[in-house]
């Protein structure tokens, strides 16, 4: 960004993160992560699209989405996203378990509360492939 100022095109990321096409996705997410911070008031407005990304069907929205996470996460969305993100440690691609377990480890740090089973998770994480 050359340290330019572009507050014109926030709302522009937000919906390019709504995009059903995986670049146009990826595109919006890279662009939250590069214009917002963790305490950046727009971050709420991406709680739905996370959620809807983390729930789909489509293993390359989840890992696009879940990349991004690690950027973007501040306590609002980590308090959103725990019980979804721990569902997809059970998921049948390891890479998606790998970065849900990457991303429950940013959320521990983020909220400081122990999250439920948590031992046991790391445990079997470790035995993955």
């Amino acid at each position: 960004m050359l340290g330019h100022s572009a507050p014109f095109a926030h709302i522009h990321a937000i919906n390019l993160t709504q995009n059903k096409n995986l670049i146009l996705k990826r595109i919006g997410y890279l662009m939250c992560s590069l214009f917002f911070d963790k305490n950046s008031d727009l971050l709420i407005m991406l709680v739905a699209t996370i959620l809807k990304d983390l729930t789909s069907g489509d293993v390359h929205e989840i890992v696009i989405c879940l990349t991004s996470l690690g950027n973007i996460m501040n306590t609002t969305i980590a308090s959103s996203i725990s019980g979804h993100v721990t569902k997809l440690l059970t998921h049948t691609t390891d890479l998606v378990r790998k970065k849900a377990i990457l991303i429950l480890q940013k959320i521990r740090q983020e909220t400081g509360t122990a999250i439920s089973e948590y031992k046991e998770m790391m445990k079997k994480a470790l035995c993955d492939r």
